[in-house]
């Protein structure tokens, strides 16, 4: 449309005041140029994009927003390049003042090819997040997987965490494979600051993804979340969920760590895999919650071996007096096995009341050979001495004088020669006999020094049929 010659007269006179005008009154005039054509000020407002003062250039890059349409969008685009970033950062201004419409399809043809100037898709991408639509999202998308900068990647992730739409879900949730760890990071720090509902199912889902990466991710998502609906979720997991995924969801609850999260480790006490377990116990142990012990006393009445054995484990690890308390508890009422996990447990605590219990407890009639492996596992003093008691059994006696055989030989040879001075007839014969079946040189010494004491009439036919026997072997 042509202008009168008065409206192109009176748009001259305005410009000319606008370059005259103090600067508060050059804002107040702006206002006048949206009332002429666009094509008839564009040339001015281009030109208003380059001024020194950041309003105006706001001003300017407003108004071409405004009532621009698609043929300045090259115009932008190409200032977009400049040396200066006064008019780098205007035209940004301006392409994020036109409608999408306009500006979208302008920047999807941009940035469709890879690489590019980082900082410029940066700030093209900074645009973007003015647009709340779907297509916006999509073209950061595209930036995302045209970008060889890492930080570029890394800010784009930032962007898209503030998106609500699926697709920034499904791009949050392939960033976190990213082989940056900024990427990484910056993924999984906007997945957290979502909706729950919007990422809780393919979070869930990631807990079982054989990737390190990936699983630990979505772990770190869930615990930062951790409430009711997260646990209530986890519950399906530990029951469907392949052992990865069992085993992240306990993770989750370990890094919740409420009452509802710890009864529900407790019950992967009883899981059917053993690397499940394991965590569940590791779990406990490191948990702080007050009703850990007041479960794992349940746990030891139930029925269900796994739960036992489990609670049993974590006491274990955990060797407070309390968690002994309760293992000693076990000693006066289980069965058998219980019994023999205890104390194989209670060995491993290895303190000076572990090892009275243990010592109060083990019985060779009743606990046969794990009695003997148990006694192996104490100090070499108190495993020695102990085991010598069981050479009077009989039917557990080779199975003793073996364990003998695999401790300090000098050591167990003392000992015995001791037994022999002070023990019983039956204790001094059976104690001979070790000598001589432990063997070699050492024991050939020590029956000659046994020999020469002359203990007894009865007890030197012993040494000597012993002596001959060792001698035999050697020769």
């Amino acid at each position: 449309m042509t202008n009168s010659p008065e409206q192109d007269k009176l748009l001259e006179h305005l410009i000319d005041e606008f370059h005259e005008a103090a600067l508060s009154e050059k804002y107040r005039l702006f206002s006048k140029f949206q009332e002429f054509p666009f094509e008839d000020i564009q040339d001015f407002l281009f030109e208003a994009l380059q001024d020194n003062n950041h309003r105006i250039r706001s001003s300017a890059a407003k108004l071409i927003g405004k009532l621009g349409d698609e043929t300045v969008v090259a115009r932008i685009l190409h200032m977009l390049y400049d040396d200066s970033w006064i008019v780098r950062s205007s035209a940004q201004e301006a392409l994020g003042y036109l409608s999408p419409e306009i500006a979208l399809p302008a920047l999807r043809g941009l940035l469709s090819t890879p690489g590019g100037d980082p900082n410029l898709r940066k700030n093209l991408a900074a645009v973007l997040t003015r647009y709340d639509l779907p297509e916006a999202t999509e073209i950061l998308v595209q930036i995302y997987h045209n970008a060889d900068d890492p930080d570029l990647r890394a800010t784009i992730m930032e962007y898209i965490g503030k998106r609500k739409d699926d697709t920034a879900v499904s791009a949050l949730f392939e960033a976190i494979r990213d082989e940056s760890w900024n990427v990484r990071t910056s993924a999984v720090k906007a997945l957290s600051g979502m909706d729950l509902q919007a990422i809780l199912k393919p979070t869930l889902k990631a807990l079982a993804d054989p990737s390190r990466i990936v699983h630990m991710a979505a772990v770190e998502i869930l615990i930062k979340f951790g409430n009711d609906e997260v646990i209530d979720a986890l519950a399906d997991i530990l029951e469907t969920a392949n052992t990865t995924g069992r085993i992240n969801a306990l993770n989750v609850l370990s890094g919740i760590q409420s009452d509802e999260s710890i009864t529900m480790i407790v019950s992967a006490l009883s899981d059917e895999n053993n690397s499940v377990r394991n965590r569940a116990i590791e779990a406990l142990a490191s948990s702080r919650s007050s009703a850990v012990f007041e479960l794992l006393k349940r746990c030891l009445k139930s029925s269900n071996w796994n739960l036992k054995q489990g609670a049993i484990k974590t006491l274990g690890i955990i060797q407070t007096d309390e968690a002994i308390d309760l293992l000693e508890e076990v000693m006066s009422h289980e069965n058998t096995a219980s019994k023999v996990m205890v104390l194989e447990i209670l060995s491993k605590i290895g303190s000076r009341r572990s090892i009275r219990i243990i010592l109060e407890n083990v019985s060779l009639p009743e606990l046969g050979e794990d009695a003997i492996r148990i006694i192996k596992m104490l100090d070499p003093d108190k495993s020695i001495n102990h085991l010598i008691s069981f050479l009077t059994e009989d039917k557990y006696y080779n199975y003793t004088i073996a364990a003998l055989a695999e401790l300090d030989r000098a050591k167990v040879l003392r000992y015995l020669t001791s037994r022999i001075a002070t023990g019983t007839p039956s204790q001094q014969m059976k104690a001979v006999d070790a000598i001589a079946q432990l063997g070699g040189r050492e024991s050939e010494e020590y029956l000659k020094k046994l020999l020469d004491s002359n203990l007894s009439v009865e007890l030197n036919k012993t040494i000597i049929n012993a002596l001959k026997r060792v001698q035999q072997k050697i020769s």
